[in-house]
């Protein structure tokens, strides 16, 4: 009895070892919201690339830029898609730190005012209601548009508006203008009595988009990052060499036509992959990011100043020690 009892336990052993090299990686969950740039991400999964590098992701569908933001702190992602603004109020909760993963572009036109026409400009919205996310990137395109016309946050009334209602707040005419991105925006301009008063290719390279994932996560899988970089650049790659398909596939995950989320991507300057790890260590980007920190703490976006900017940074391990 003795024997066999050692032998199945040595077999039961043996199983469980060979068992464990075979489980798949944890799953890496980031939530997303639409935006042209982030659907980058959905292709990747389509065409199999998390799969090819060993990378397994769940990407989790979301409304919104402070829906991410929301999932994030609530604990039910390991990571989102954001700009720098998101990234940054969230740091500075110190609830669940997060490090920089991914740029995946420069906003060089897609987030905008949009307003009726009758506001000329920036500065006919002076005494106007301006609907906007106030908890994200909304608020920061509101108030450098305004500051850049010597306005502040204080000349108009601010309405918090969640990008899925902004459509019909501006029909009611409940508000004047509205701070918002594609796909909503593309849907808004359709209608003749709006246009763009301010949008983000007046202030470039302010507006980074980004994948930001949880320290701790990146602690207990330290490879990730490579892993995405390497995903990255596999779907850059095939945007370039299979265009039509590409931009078929990401057009209807936003709801667009083709020709509108076309128009929509050529809005951004997309990054690749293979130049991640010189772009998040690179001295612009951190200089970027305390900047849109120091306007965010100015407006009370934050509720401290930004000396918590460096942590959001990756140290590679050899820095690290």
């Amino acid at each position: 009895m003795w024997l066999i009892s050692k032998k199945t336990i040595l077999f039961a052993s043996l199983f469980f070892l060979i068992s464990c090299k075979n489980d798949p990686p944890q799953t890496l969950r980031i939530a997303i919201n639409p935006w042209p740039g982030y659907e980058v991400l959905h292709l990747a999964k389509e065409k199999g690339f998390f799969e090819q590098t060993g990378l397994n992701i769940e990407l989790v569908r979301v409304a919104s830029l402070a829906d991410t933001q929301r999932v994030y702190l609530n604990n039910k992602v390991d990571g989102l898609t954001s700009t720098l603004i998101e990234a940054i109020q969230i740091q500075s909760f110190a609830v669940r730190p997060l490090t920089i993963a991914l740029i995946t572009d420069y906003s060089l036109g897609g987030d905008a005012i949009i307003a009726h026409k009758s506001i000329t400009g920036i500065t006919d919205l002076k005494g106007k209601t301006v609907g906007t996310e106030v908890s994200s990137l909304g608020i920061y395109v509101l108030q450098r548009g305004l500051q850049k016309h010597n306005l502040s946050l204080d000349d108009v009334t601010i309405k918090n508006v969640e990008q899925m209602s902004g459509i019909k707040e501006m029909n009611k005419g409940d508000i004047s203008a509205f701070v918002t991105y594609p796909p909503i925006s593309t849907e808004l301009l359709k209608n003749p009595d709006y246009h763009v008063v301010f949008d983000s290719a007046k202030i470039p390279q302010e507006v980074v988009d980004i994948v930001s994932i949880s320290q701790s996560y990146l602690k207990q899988h330290p490879e990730t990052l490579e892993k995405l970089w390497q995903v990255w650049q596999l779907s850059y790659e095939f945007i370039q060499t299979h265009p039509d398909e590409a931009m078929t596939k990401m057009a209807k995950l936003e709801g667009l036509e083709v020709a509108d989320f076309s128009d929509a991507f050529n809005n951004l300057e997309m990054q690749t992959g293979d130049t991640q790890a010189e772009l998040i260590s690179h001295d612009f980007l951190k200089s970027v990011t305390e900047q849109v920190c120091g306007t965010l703490w100015r407006i009370k976006s934050i509720d401290k100043p930004c000396g918590f900017v460096p942590s959001m940074f990756h140290k590679p391990l050899e820095q690290s020690k």
